[in-house]
């Protein structure tokens, strides 16, 4: 990451990584979506004070109220991802309408973590106004593991880069 000069965002799974990611001074820690209701683990996370990802795939509302109210308890800045927990999600499940509504519910500005096959979900996000877009890169859709099947060889992935800042630039602004 350094060499390529991006963030490291890697999503902790228990205390201890969560110790050794804040030592090797990462800037943002992604929480996935079957922490998100771990309200211990969101506390312990949260009390680092280093900006959070939090996916919500597997939460209900009210779950996610008390994510939130944990982090704001501990002045932790945060972002929550909708997203669908199914791999390969399909168009139907996406339920893209869910980010104005999080949004407006939270009043916090909402991701999207798509584990679809195509490109839909992330561009639809983008029209809604996500600003973050989570989406799974793979070398080989076919090699073993959970995610790679719902996830981008790199020449898609720069596709939809490109289609995503091109939905961006055309939202545009209110004026006529």
């Amino acid at each position: 990451c350094k060499k390529l000069n991006i963030d490291l965002i890697v999503t902790p799974w228990d205390e201890e990584s969560v110790k050794i990611l804040k030592k090797i001074k990462i800037k943002v820690f992604k929480i996935a979506s079957i922490d998100a209701n771990n309200f211990h683990f969101c506390d312990y996370v949260s009390k680092q004070k280093i900006p959070t990802i939090i996916s919500s795939g597997t939460c209900t509302y009210d779950e996610l109220n008390i994510t939130k109210k944990i982090f704001d308890r501990n002045k932790c800045p945060f972002m929550f991802m909708h997203c669908t927990s199914s791999y390969p999600s399909e168009e139907k499940d996406k339920n893209l309408n869910c980010i104005p509504y999080m949004r407006e519910k939270f009043k916090k500005e909402i991701g999207f973590s798509g584990h679809g096959l195509g490109m839909s979900g992330s561009v639809g996000a983008i029209a809604l106004g996500a600003k973050v877009i989570e989406k799974h890169v793979t070398l080989n859709r076919k090699m073993s593991g959970p995610d790679h099947e719902a996830s981008l060889n790199y020449n898609r992935f720069k596709e939809l880069v490109d289609l995503g800042n091109k939905v961006y630039i055309s939202l545009g602004n209110t004026n006529k």
